[in-house]
């Protein structure tokens, strides 16, 4: 839409074409493109503000089981993988290079090490923050995927109590508790949404980040 609010144009459609997505979960403006995470096909798609179709990366993408929201878009994508040995990967779309890295969780299935390993992406200066909706921890990496640091917040009060409920409940294989709904970083805060009984605990709570 324009400063008015008036219809400039609608991009894209759903399907399985070159040009049409399926459970698309996010996408993001940088320049002059809009890139698109497409998991339902497997792919990212791009398009300019005109709605013409740029292209498309495929094979990256995360299982369309999950439905995080966050990645990067900065002289390189950066991704969750179901696929491969490692959870995270960086693409370089001028040297269409992949770098891969980041240790995967290893869970008591094949189909739970699938839906469980995505990760949210954030940025903090030259550092990409890794935070799991399912597990306790914060992973931060340099641009070329090196681990610089893990953290561990199982410790909090109110972490403890959830993974604790959440130990206790029958589970099926092909699905899995949420612990953290989404986050956010902020100057040297780490915002985290904790899932659960928002009538009963303070639903969100952050930390300082060094």
């Amino acid at each position: 839409m324009n400063k008015d609010l008036k219809l400039i144009s609608i991009i894209g459609r759903l399907g399985r074409g070159p040009q049409e997505m399926s459970d698309i979960n996010y996408f993001c403006v940088h320049k002059d493109t809009i890139v698109i995470k497409d998991p339902g096909n497997d792919r990212v798609q791009f398009f300019n503000f005109k709605g013409n179709h740029l292209g498309y990366i495929e094979g990256i993408c995360t299982s369309p089981a999950t439905y995080l929201k966050k990645f990067l878009y900065e002289n390189g994508m950066f991704v969750t993988t179901a696929k491969n040995d490692s959870a995270l990967i960086i693409y370089n779309p001028k040297s269409e290079e992949t770098t891969k890295f980041g240790k995967r969780y290893h869970f008591n299935s094949v189909i739970q090490n699938r839906i469980r390993n995505d990760r949210n992406i954030l940025k903090k200066g030259n550092t990409i923050i890794s935070i799991s909706d399912n597990q306790p921890f914060i992973e931060s990496y340099d641009f070329q995927g090196k681990l610089l640091m893990t953290y561990n917040y199982s410790n909090i009060n109110i972490i403890r109590n959830e993974l604790l409920k959440i130990s206790k409940l029958n589970i099926s294989e092909r699905s899995y508790s949420v612990l953290v709904a989404d986050c956010n970083i902020y100057d040297d805060n780490i915002f985290l949404l904790k899932n659960g009984d928002f009538d009963k605990i303070i639903p969100e709570f952050r930390m300082r980040y060094y």
